[in-house]
């Protein structure tokens, strides 16, 4: 597959032409009429959410949003709280072309690898306690400086 910018430009334009309703993934969750299909069959409409998954290289994504903002589309931005993926400075570059941020939590996988490192055995109850503490202080850590209000979850594929 071709996942240039060339070619990301080409399917937005080709779904512009077509469609031309972007919006939010938190537009989609707030909206209730808004997006029901019409009765009318000749008249049915779409709603195109675009979701970033933001797990490495936050840069390339920066550069997606420019795109989309030049094209007058707004995205949703799901960044993880990990060094490769956390970048405040290019976080607040996507917000202020007017996409959505968002938290791409994997607490679990998080709090279970400290534990790892550590050497501290812990069961499944403090797991899920502790990863529902790290839940709560990283999403206040992204509400600090965005108006988050969806978040989504990482898959780590690594992690039983």
């Amino acid at each position: 597959m071709d996942f240039t910018r060339s070619t990301y430009n080409s399917l937005l334009l080709a779904l512009q032409t077509k469609y031309n309703n972007f919006i939010s993934f938190q537009s989609l969750m707030s909206s209730t009429d808004s997006h029901k299909s019409e009765t009318d069959h000749s008249l049915v409409h779409f709603s195109i959410v675009l979701r970033h998954d933001v797990d490495r290289i936050p840069n390339n994504s920066l550069k997606l949003a420019e795109l989309e903002h030049s094209l007058g589309i707004k995205g949703t931005y799901y960044f993880r709280v990990v060094p490769e993926s956390y970048d405040l400075n290019i976080m607040n570059k996507i917000a202020e072309l007017g996409h959505e941020i968002g938290y791409h939590y994997e607490d679990v996988d998080l709090v279970w690898q400290k534990a790892k490192r550590t050497g501290k055995r812990i069961g499944n109850d403090e797991l899920i306690d502790l990863a529902y503490e790290s839940f709560c202080k990283n999403l206040e850590l992204f509400r600090k400086n965005f108006d988050v209000k969806t978040i989504c979850m990482h898959g780590s594929p690594r992690s039983k």
